[in-house]
């Protein structure tokens, strides 16, 4: 009797590859890295609004060697964080909840997308390309095509960095149902005003290292009034061989000078980066937090973080608006079953001001069950009972015992 044959555990379906993509037609080139100056960002600058021919690539070299910098990088992440650490759903038009529908967007092409979407801000633009499919035809991988390809305002994408012409990506139809475009083809983004902040940060930050090469370690002086080259010779080699400090060999009557400006300790050079710095967190978080602390006070970090959250509520709005207008009727096209649907973040809640409200309506009503499923889910305090007596005098519940919080 033949011996049955083990069934092979099935392999996992990997996405196909879509084919004519526009991320393998084009050419890859190193980006030039060098020391940025403030006449080469004008330069760039100049050359990206150039009505005519409009081209950035200088433009975002200068935005590639920024995007080093820690403290700027440091404050994307940040503002960046608040975003994609937050849930969302897909609602129908009663707003309810459609969490089959949501979970066919929770995968990792999602959030690339959401990611590359929110950089827009940045950048100005993004252009984004699904690169491949599932075996059931649903969205497997996106891709953001190089930005130093793409001429937003053209709607071309070069195949070789900087050549005059390429691929019309907008009426191209094999390309354009399977493009995401976000963003305003004309706006060169927040990194733009970032440029001559970070710059400046950098000069900064190069003087006060030289400055701290030069006199952070105080100079050894040797006077001699020989003449002689071997003795010389000696002194001089029993001073480098004292330490890593620096060091003069000079006659009697010689003297060294060391010229300190006001501001003689650095002071100068880390007030400019200090002030940079802050442009910056101003520029991308709204405000200066927790680092300010010699003229800080709780007042002034509470109106820091009220600004930055409400930068943070606009990012959200901002991506809300791009994903129901541009993505899911993308996504309905493609056979997804999102019709009528909506994305939006799911919102924090104040409890502290969603309880006292509950407080003042509590005082003057009773509370159905469902009031009080609510509360006890709401805030995590057991209520126990219901209020016997309806009237208002304007008193406060009394509390009865650890367990209870109404009367």
């Amino acid at each position: 009797m033949a011996k049955k044959q083990a069934k092979q555990a099935p392999e996992t379906a990997q996405p196909k590859q879509r084919p004519d993509r526009l991320v393998t037609r084009i050419i890859r080139s190193t980006n030039a890295r060098s020391k940025k100056d403030i006449q080469q960002w004008r330069v760039a600058l100049q050359q990206a609004e150039n009505a005519d021919n409009p081209k950035r690539i200088l433009l975002y070299n200068i935005y590639n060697e920024i995007l080093i910098d820690a403290h700027l990088s440091a404050e994307i992440e940040r503002r960046l964080n608040a975003l994609l650490g937050n849930k969302y759903e897909l609602y129908d038009e009663d707003g309810t909840a459609q969490p089959e529908a949501s979970a066919m967007i929770r995968k990792e092409w999602y959030r690339q997308l959401l990611r590359w979407a929110w950089e827009t801000i940045l950048w100005g633009h993004s252009l984004v390309e699904i690169e491949a499919l599932t075996q059931d035809g649903l969205i497997g991988s996106v891709r953001l095509v190089n930005r130093w390809h793409v001429y937003p305002e053209r709607g071309i994408v070069a195949v070789k960095q900087g050549d005059e012409n390429g691929i019309d990506y907008r009426l191209d139809k094999k390309y354009s149902p399977w493009l995401f475009e976000i963003g305003d083809p004309y706006d060169l983004g927040l990194l733009n005003k970032c440029v001559p902040h970070v710059i400046f940060k950098r000069f900064a930050q190069s003087a006060y290292s030289e400055y701290c090469e030069v006199l952070g370690i105080p100079p050894r002086v040797l006077k001699t009034d020989a003449l002689d080259p071997e003795h010389l010779n000696r002194s001089e080699d029993m001073m480098a061989n004292m330490g890593t400090n620096s060091y003069a060999v000079i006659g009697k009557d010689e003297e060294i000078v060391f010229v300190n400006a006001q501001g003689g300790d650095g002071e100068i050079f880390t007030n400019l980066f200090k002030i940079s710095s802050n442009e910056i967190s101003k520029l991308i978080g709204g405000a200066v937090i927790g680092e300010d602390s010699q003229q800080g006070s709780r007042a002034k970090e509470q109106v820091a973080y009220d600004l930055s959250k409400s930068i943070q509520q606009a990012d959200k709005t901002m991506i809300e608006s791009v994903i129901n207008e541009q993505i899911i009727p993308r996504l309905v096209e493609m056979g997804y079953p999102f019709a009528g649907l909506t994305f939006e973040f799911i919102r924090e809640k104040n409890l502290t001001e969603e309880l006292d409200m509950a407080l003042k309506i509590a005082q003057q009503f009773d509370m159905d069950k469902e009031g009080i499923d609510y509360m006890n889910q709401t805030f995590s305090v057991p209520v126990v009972k219901q209020k016997q007596n309806s009237g208002f005098d304007g008193a406060a519940p009394e509390a009865k015992g650890n367990s209870s919080f109404f009367g």
